[in-house]
């Protein structure tokens, strides 16, 4: 393949318009969320940081991110998701996502009432169950996946 230094060549097409972006970034979300369902997986890391946000329920504490290999159609997905052994609440009164899935690795993991680290440990070595769900972009809001569920895989 020959290469051309002439930039001007490169001007016969339209530039890219707020439009093509909008449609890209659509593309690229869709694509990347994992369908809405219930995959096995395993956790394969995890990271954990301390929330500094102000506005964060969690100020102050640790936070868990996680890492897990689902297996979708003979293939493996990576799915990344929060959880935390701090009992958060919205600002409605319901528990938090990060806190339900704590909770939810402890009861999968037969570890309720165990040491945080011990929760984790077990769970990386648990084959499990992940219910997801989606939710499409609005307004700054990108589409994603939510965690309904995590339970222990049959």
């Amino acid at each position: 393949m020959a290469y051309d230094d002439d930039l001007g060549t490169l001007d016969q097409y339209e530039g890219v318009t707020p439009e093509w972006v909008t449609e890209t970034e659509s593309d690229r979300t869709s694509f990347d969320l994992i369908p809405a369902g219930t995959h096995e997986g395993q956790i394969v890391g995890f990271k954990t940081k301390t929330v500094d946000e102000p506005t964060s329920p969690y100020v102050g504490t640790l936070t868990i991110r996680l890492e897990a290999d689902l297996f979708i159609d003979g293939q493996t997905r990576k799915y990344f998701f929060s959880a935390s052994p701090v009992r958060a609440k919205d600002s409605k009164g319901r528990i938090r996502e990060e806190t339900r899935n704590f909770v939810d690795l402890a009861t999968a993991t037969n570890t309720i009432g165990k040491r945080p680290s011990d929760v984790l440990n077990a769970a990386m070595m648990s084959r499990l169950r992940f219910e997801l769900r989606q939710s499409p972009a609005k307004g700054k809001y990108k589409a994603r996946n939510w965690t309904n569920r995590i339970m222990a895989a049959e």
